[in-house]
């Protein structure tokens, strides 16, 4: 059978209409052929017509449909059903692929018992040419789909949608609401890259392109506000810059503002900008209120953007999460058109301007085209006239509408359980059965839901046995919610009304109070570290003394048992400083793994004093585990530079590092008690005529020390001069070199 057939004659081809007028007139007394000849019908066509009428004496339809009828797979009633279960999973949003569709009717064929074609059952499913004569006649169609979240399909019910028109008939109702003082807010996006729109080419082209102005765009938000009488407000743009500029404006809309933050969308701050021009534009005040449904984002709802609202006469009505693609009259009606025209205006500044690219500069001149023929009465008033919001009407959603919603409707568990809400559609949980044809549970392809769909769909056909296919493939439902931490939930609230004002208010100090614990916490962590360092640092300088040797040349430092002062600091330490040893005696030892072995010197011996006894120990020399080479100094040298410190010294200040410490020089600017200011230099990579290194400040680099971290105080030095920048560069008349100064 070919898909498409096309008739050869013009045979069987008189209307129905035209058969019943020819035979009132033979029954009126004119012969058949003269009425044939009359009305141009064949004459045995309309004598075949009359005879068969006399004896199954109920109405016949000329043609060949019965010889189709004869040869369909399925009769009208189950085709009927099979097509509401097909629309009804598509009204869910759980619709069915062409190819899904073919396999559910020959598995609804099989589990039925019905003889069908040997090529479904070697494909294992329905043919192409029985699918195409399905859809035409149950007056269907294949779609491309709009992605939607589950999040908006899920939120959209009757619940949440009855909420929002109870609080705004309660606004309307207690300020006495005119269309002209009811607003609605919303953000959009524009890009500096626009979206091709459809060009004519050579027919059979593969690939065909258009320029556009960047691989990737930069994002502007634009911020709108309409009323129910049809006129809008000028708009806000919300650049992606760190500082805005007014020149960024340039060819936007008379009377727009604009603002910058780094990302480019719409913040906490640049809302409350946006609420000082809307109140500016609409001359709001305690006495003249107004409305304003938006969304609730969190930037629309501060607490610093209620108050403003409340003291300005501004009332804020937040719609339902995830439903603005529904009640919301801008997205409805209005940023449609505006990207459609936005994307024409960009469409021509190309052709216009060939080599250049749009920058975030052209798009308020490029909005301003838009903006002028989509912001029309027509466009506006309808937006609010389809989202029931004014003319005010709460029913104007169908049932069809909340179907998606039916996956996840469930009783409310804070509510005690009656007989109403067993009966909203889709809260019972059990799979229906249909052994008999009776079909168990709410379906949303009850004649409630889909008023074409006859009462009693199975009514001669229904026998013991039959499977629908509904039971073949159920409605999608959710399971039962597994026990979580509970959320606050987001519902449509009155924003400027005092109870929500206050819960703003706790949330803000709640907010507070944890950001202050947990500064506080950073700032004890961080005292704790400083602290630790400074007591491992003063725990290392306590357990060590230097030892000189009266026959050796070497310097050992060894380590003793004098605890007498620093109980208290070595005891919390302790295991630290014992983790780096042993982390030092590791390194050491898998270097000297790797070095040749040579024949070592004998031991020699050091004598250690110590505050109670002498005792002679026996240390190799080659053994520097326990020692830091920085801790060996002359007697000379160990200044600690605590005495006679003042502003203009200049000092040495060690500085502890994670795995060694560093020594800088330093100019004191001020000394504080157990603190000292200082402004630090660095090492020059020249050097002097006498081969003296030569050391300069940094800029910026200064800071606090603790008086206990200077090393020695220094002689004055003595400065290059000359001209300006050598004023800056100092010589030390002293040796430093051991002192390694970076």
């Amino acid at each position: 059978m070919p898909r498409i057939y096309k008739r050869k004659t013009g045979r069987a081809s008189t209307p129905l209409q035209d058969m019943d007028r020819a035979v009132k007139e033979v029954e009126k007394g004119k012969s058949i052929r003269e009425v044939a000849r009359q009305m141009n019908i064949c004459r045995m066509t309309l004598k075949r017509y009359m005879e068969k009428k006399k004896i199954d004496g109920k109405e016949i339809r000329p043609g060949y449909e019965r010889t189709g009828l004869a040869n369909q797979v399925f009769d009208e009633h189950m085709e009927k059903e099979l097509a509401e279960h097909i629309k009804a999973l598509a009204a869910m949003f759980h619709g069915l692929s062409p190819m899904k569709c073919r396999e559910l009717a020959f598995e609804y064929a099989q589990r039925n018992d019905i003889s069908i074609p040997a090529s479904w059952i070697r494909e294992e499913k329905a043919g192409y040419d029985w699918f195409v004569a399905f859809k035409e006649r149950c007056h269907l169609s294949c779609r491309t789909p709009e992605a939607t979240s589950l999040g908006r399909a899920t939120a959209f019910n009757r619940h949440n949608v009855g909420e929002f028109f109870d609080n705004l008939s309660k606004v309307m109702d207690r300020y006495n609401l005119l269309p002209h003082r009811i607003y609605n807010m919303d953000e959009t996006g524009v890009t500096t890259v626009q979206t091709p729109k459809q060009i004519v080419t050579e027919k059979g082209k593969k690939q065909v392109g258009s320029v556009t102005s960047a691989e990737r765009g930069e994002l502007v938000t634009v911020a709108c506000a309409v009323n129910a009488t049809g006129n809008a407000i000028p708009p806000m743009f919300v650049f992606p810059r760190v500082r805005f500029k007014e020149q960024f404006l340039n060819g936007s809309p008379a009377g727009s503002v604009g603002h910058s933050t780094r990302s480019g969308w719409m913040n906490e701050e640049a809302f409350i900008i946006f609420m000082e021009h809307f109140i500016r534009q609409t001359n709001c005040s305690t006495n003249n209120p107004v409305l304003l449904i938006l969304d609730n984002h969190e930037s629309h709802i501060s607490l610093k953007a209620v108050t403003t609202a409340k003291e300005n006469g501004v009332v804020m009505l937040t719609l339902p999460p995830h439903t603005s693609h529904r009640l919301q009259p801008l997205d409805k009606t209005v940023y449609y058109p505006l990207k459609t025209f936005y994307n024409s205006a960009m469409d021509g500044w190309m052709r216009t301007n060939p080599s250049r690219t749009i920058t975030i500069y052209e798009v308020p001149g490029l909005v301003n085209q838009a903006f002028m023929s989509a912001m029309t009465p027509r466009n506006i008033t309808s937006g609010f006239r389809v989202t029931g919001i004014f003319p005010f009407n709460r029913d104007i959603f169908p049932d069809e509408d909340y179907a998606p919603s039916m996956l996840t409707d469930r009783p409310n568990p804070e509510e005690p359980s009656t007989s109403s809400a067993t009966d909203l559609p889709g809260s019972s949980h059990e799979e229906p059965t249909h052994a008999t044809g009776q079909e168990a549970g709410p379906d949303p392809t009850s004649p409630e839901l889909n008023p074409e769909q006859p009462s009693s769909g199975l009514t001669g056909f229904a026998q013991l046995g039959y499977v629908s296919p509904e039971a073949i493939l159920p409605l999608p439902k959710a399971t039962a919610r597994k026990a979580r931490m509970k959320r606050k939930k987001i519902k449509s609230k009155i924003m400027t009304d005092t109870p929500e004002k206050m819960e703003l208010e706790r949330a803000q100090k709640e907010r507070e109070d944890k950001m202050a614990e947990k500064e506080k916490k950073q700032n004890e962590r961080q005292m704790k570290r400083a602290l630790k360092k400074k007591n491992l640092t003063k725990f290392k300088k306590m357990n060590k003394t230097v030892v000189y040797s009266s026959s050796e040349e070497s310097i050992m430092a060894i380590p003793l048992n004098d605890t007498t002062d620093n109980d208290k600091a070595g005891h919390d330490l302790e295991k630290t400083h014992n983790k780096e040893k042993k982390r030092g005696e590791k390194k050491k030892s898998s270097e000297n793994k790797k070095r040749v072995i040579k024949p070592t010197k004998p031991k020699k011996k050091v004598v250690v004093s110590n505050s109670s006894e002498d005792s002679d120990i026996s240390i190799p020399l080659n053994d520097t585990t326990d020692y830091d080479s920085s801790d060996v100094q002359n007697d000379d040298d160990d200044d600690d530079g605590d005495k006679d410190l003042s502003a203009g010294d200049f000092v040495i200040v060690n500085f502890a590092g994670k795995t060694k410490s560093y020594n800088y020089i330093g100019l004191v600017e001020k000394v504080d008690g157990a603190d000292i200011s200082a402004k630090f230099l660095r090492r020059s990579s020249k050097k002097s005529l006498d081969g003296k290194p030569i050391f300069t400040f940094k800029e910026n680099d200064e800071g606090v020390i603790p008086r206990e971290d200077v090393r020695k105080k220094l002689p004055t030095p003595k400065k290059l001069g000359g001209t300006a920048r050598r004023e800056q560069k100092f010589i030390f008349p002293c040796s430093i070199d051991k002192w390694d100064v970076m």
